[in-house]
């Protein structure tokens, strides 16, 4: 809507697409292209910038298929008209229009399940090509992602732990649905229950959050203690690398 618009128009800002998690909210429906690329990726374990055989490309036929490899190849002439013309809408334009084909492929084309392997390796490959696309226009127009899932789902795998699919990622949900509100409030009564039980079984007062108490007690405790950390701490919190530095 902002990023494709003319340069010479009116701007015209519709505060109600821009909370939508839709195709009409073009930011979100690009950045969700992007966390789609970054999540099958991930599942193969296959890191965005790994080589891969382009010669695969060459046997992909179906519709959809075709759609996206023109949609790839169509990126040096709008790229090329935008600095001609001074005008970032044309290549916002294009990329709305690449998720778009993206998008289709994605939900119409198999490719973790698709047992012929010369096809798959011709469908990660437009993953992987799409995937860079997005990340350097991404870098041009100054768009973070931060938040469309990619950090989390690195993280999760560089832990060894595996994720699940997530259709749309949000940080801090909590504030825009009343759902993630609750699911939070239940969350953190189950937790504060099990550090409660914890505490007990161990008769030693397990403090929470991320102050001078908490780092004290970690040495403490630790030093009178058989529990693993992985027991009573966040391993992946900044504060639990601070304590064992």
């Amino acid at each position: 809507m902002i990023l494709s618009r003319d340069e010479e128009s009116d701007l015209d800002i519709e505060l109600d697409k821009l909370k939508k998690n839709d195709y009409t909210n073009q930011i979100f429906y690009i950045r969700y292209a992007l966390s789609r690329a970054t999540k099958l990726l991930s599942d193969i374990e296959l890191e965005p910038e790994e080589s891969s055989n382009l010669s695969f490309i060459q046997l992909l036929q179906d519709t959809h298929e075709i759609e996206l490899i023109h949609s790839i190849l169509y990126l040096d002439l709008q790229f090329k008209k935008t600095m001609d013309l001074l005008k970032p809408s044309i290549l916002a334009s294009y990329l709305y229009s690449l998720a778009k084909s993206f998008h289709i492929f994605y939900e119409h084309m198999p490719i973790k399940n698709e047992q012929n392997i010369e096809l798959k390796m011709g469908r990660i490959a437009l993953v992987q090509l799409v995937h860079r696309i997005l990340k350097e226009m991404f870098s041009i127009f100054k768009i973070s992602d931060a938040s469309i899932g990619e950090k989390y789902y690195s993280h999760l795998q560089s832990i060894g732990q595996k994720s699940e699919h997530i259709e749309i990622f949000i940080t801090k949900a909590e504030k825009q649905y009343l759902s993630c509100a609750i699911s939070s409030i239940i969350s953190r009564y189950h937790f504060i229950e099990e550090i409660s039980e914890l505490s007990k079984k161990v008769s030693y007062n397990l403090p929470l959050g991320a102050t001078r108490v908490v780092k004290e007690a970690f040495q403490k405790f630790s030093k009178n203690t058989t529990l693993k950390p992985n027991k009573y701490c966040k391993l992946h919190f900044k504060t639990f690398k601070e304590c064992t530095e």
